[in-house]
């Protein structure tokens, strides 16, 4: 099982005022879940704009409904394996926030090219 390598998420502060849109995202249940909460006539990610109805839910709720669900499935390595100053830090197979998101879960971005969103979100679960 991969484990994230920071200690602790502990502020959704650096996603606050941004929106995003149900487009910047595959994964059906956040798309439904922006769809939901949608407060935003614009997203930060892609640009999408609408004159007509909200597109974009606030970034920190749409993460933590994203950390409810890494949470059943991995432990930061802090919680889960020893650690040897001499041996090189964590003892046992673990990988950073960016590479779980990108190839652990395999989170699925379509709009973004330049990594901005993969970026941010990475951030935030440390």
């Amino acid at each position: 099982m991969g484990d994230v390598d920071d200690v602790g998420f502990s502020s959704t502060a650096p996603a606050e005022g941004y929106g995003v849109c149900a487009n910047c995202f595959e994964d059906p249940v956040l798309k439904r879940f922006i769809s939901d909460k949608a407060t935003s006539t614009t997203c930060s990610f892609c640009n999408r704009e609408s004159r007509k109805k909200p597109i974009a839910a606030p970034l920190d709720e749409v993460v933590e409904l994203m950390l409810e669900a890494i949470n059943r499935e991995f432990e930061h390595a802090v919680e889960a394996l020893g650690w040897d100053g001499q041996e090189g830090g964590y003892q046992g197979s673990y990988c950073d926030s960016h590479d779980l998101l990108a190839y652990e879960i395999g989170i699925e971005l379509p709009n973004d090219d330049d990594e901005r969103l993969l970026s941010i979100l990475a951030d935030l679960f440390r």
